[in-house]
């Protein structure tokens, strides 16, 4: 009976500093923070870094406007779904089957917001010549170097 309390309690404590945690994460209206830029702050980063003229400059905003709307409607699915999962997994017994449907669910729009990322590199590095090609491949291996090492900081 001692035991199956501290159990209760450790999980009672781990939800609530997941309540917590999904909180800090979230904006006032519910919706996750996105470090991400908008489109129009990583254009300029690129006409800067790249030093893109004014003809690629529009090439890649046309590229971009393309892919955002799509983008955008892909994150707005994630929300409710991720909400739905912690629901799912905050219960005392979860059902793995459910749990994992949902985990499904994420992955393949997920999956889908990857490739749509793909498509919209591939076409913006066919406006770039060869040293801009350069710049940005090795920005990129920057960024996912950068990005490995801050999820080695979680615990």
């Amino acid at each position: 009976m001692k035991n199956y309390r501290l159990k209760r309690w450790a999980v009672s404590a781990v939800m609530i500093s997941m309540l917590g945690a999904s909180s800090i994460w979230a904006k006032p209206d519910g919706t996750p923070n996105e470090d991400r830029m908008k489109p129009e702050q990583r254009l300029e980063m690129m006409r800067k870094h790249l030093n893109l003229t004014d003809e690629q400059t529009q090439k890649v905003r046309v590229i971009m406007e393309k892919y955002e709307p799509k983008r955008q409607e892909l994150m707005k699915k994630l929300q409710p779904l991720r909400k739905e999962l912690f629901a799912l997994m905050s219960q005392p017994t979860p059902d793995r089957a459910q749990v994992k449907a949902k985990m499904q669910q994420i992955d393949a729009i997920q999956l889908e917001l990857r490739l749509l990322m793909l498509d919209g590199r591939t076409e913006t590095f066919q406006v770039l010549n060869e040293e801009q090609k350069a710049k940005w491949m090795q920005h990129m291996r920057d960024f996912a170097k950068n990005r490995s090492k801050k999820g080695k900081d979680r615990d």
